[in-house]
């Protein structure tokens, strides 16, 4: 992915090299032309002058320093004396050659009565046009880095206040009463992006703060029915008259009450901001393996859960009701899903999970199959037809588990069972 920055950086290069090319072919076309033009002008006069004067004397040969001349009459053959220039004309139009390290432009003009014979030295053209050269290459290394400082100075100038505004976004605060931006840009683009962004925090902070508001009532309103429904439990317990089959449904009133109460609990304590810290304590796997199936004994028959524990005891640094809240319900999964035997097997950096039902459903796969990274991972929607009904003792689960860090394998689901494995993290266990 490449930033804007980079972008508007080789866009106005490439833009400068194409200006600085085309300049260079102009101006080299030109000087190419302008000497041509010059030194043919100048040939052509001078050759004019030498026709009007000396191809009337008979055999004429002269020579000098720029220039070099010769004619010779129909019938008589080149003197001895003919200039090494004039022997490399050959053909009747104008022509540029070399001799050593001088450059000569001549031409070989056959007349009626004779052979005209005329070059001309034209190497301190060729010179001053080899230091234009040069003047040029230097000009445009220098108009070359020219651009790139440019390049780079404009691309970051242009970028400057979209890198301020993405670094502001950025420094937000995830929580309630997110502060907002600044908008005091100079572009109109990038002040209806930030006045934008500032309606949309707004919005978001009303949300948070009915959502905490919502919060508070539901704390106090679902804890009262359900303190009062175990007080009344109490009280009937308490009168001693209960046949055996009252005492049993009594027993399966209090646990479902009682698992209101923890998820509620959980709940409420997973909705609280996310910032606060967890109450981390340090606790024996085991006993909280013990608890769960002593919790679980009034409802299902606990004789079918096997704790097997292959390392020394198992020290976790950890909240313990979520910790609990998560294994609860992955247990009491297993159990309502299979009618044979639950195994359970703890080591210091897992917790396996085994039974004999028949598999996960595919929701609930796709819930306990992801990898939580806090503040990143998104969850699966629970509005999915089908999600509550399904699967919302595991989505508790997964809220825990993406609160602790942990995260949670599906390392086999079909007809002859299901293997779940939690993870703790390095950072969260010790070994006794």
């Amino acid at each position: 992915m490449r930033s804007i920055a980079s972008r508007l950086y080789w866009s106005i290069l490439t833009v400068s090299l194409v200006a600085i090319v085309a300049m260079l072919s102009l101006v080299y076309v030109f000087t190419e032309d302008m000497e041509e033009t010059i030194a043919e002008v100048s040939f052509a006069a001078e050759h004019e002058y030498m026709l009007k004067h000396h191809t009337d004397a008979g055999l004429y040969v002269w020579e000098s320093s720029s220039q070099q001349m010769a004619f010779i009459p129909n019938g008589q053959a080149i003197p001895e004396n003919m200039p090494l220039a004039l022997r490399h004309l050959t053909g009747d139009k104008v022509e540029e050659f070399m001799i050593g390290k001088e450059t000569f432009i001549g031409q070989k003009q056959q007349l009626d009565n004779g052979v005209l014979f005329f070059a001309k030295n034209i190497t301190v053209f060729e010179d001053r046009e080899h230091f234009f050269q040069v003047i040029l290459i230097f000009v445009v290394i220098i108009v070359l880095g020219l651009s790139v400082l440019l390049s780079y100075l404009s691309s970051q100038r242009l970028v400057k206040p979209w890198r301020k505004l993405s670094e502001e976004i950025s420094a937000i605060p995830v929580g309630k009463n997110m502060p907002l931006l600044d908008t005091d840009y100079q572009d109109a683009e990038l002040y209806i992006i930030a006045s934008n962004f500032n309606q949309f925090l707004t919005e978001l902070n009303a949300y948070v703060q009915r959502e905490n508001a919502l919060l508070s009532l539901a704390s106090h309103e679902l804890r009262t029915p359900i303190a009062v429904i175990a007080g009344a439990l109490d009280i009937i317990e308490s009168r001693q008259e209960l046949s055996t089959k009252d005492v049993i449904t009594l027993a399966r009133i209090r646990h479902a009450n009682h698992e209101m109460q923890m998820n509620v609990e959980a709940l409420l304590k997973l909705a609280r901001k996310k910032s606060e810290a967890i109450n981390h304590e340090v606790f024996r796997l085991s006993d909280v393996l013990l608890q769960i199936r002593d919790d679980l004994q009034h409802v299902y028959t606990t004789q079918r859960v096997h704790i097997e524990n292959q390392a020394q005891e198992v020290v976790l640094l950890s909240d313990l009701f979520l910790c609990k809240m998560l294994i609860r319900n992955l247990v009491q999964n297993a159990l309502q899903h299979t009618e044979g035997e639950v195994r359970i097997i703890e080591t210091p950096e897992y917790l396996d999970i085994c039974d004999q039902g028949t598999g996960l459903l595919l929701q609930q796969q796709r819930f306990l199959k992801h990898k939580y990274i806090p503040g990143v991972t998104k969850l699966p929607d629970i509005n999915e037809q089908g999600s509550v009904s399904h699967g919302f003792g595991l989505y508790i689960v997964t809220l825990v588990a993406e609160r602790l860090a942990w995260t949670i394998d599906v390392l086999k689901s079909d007809n002859e069972g299901s293997h779940l494995r939690v993870n703790f993290g390095s950072s969260h266990y010790y070994r006794s």
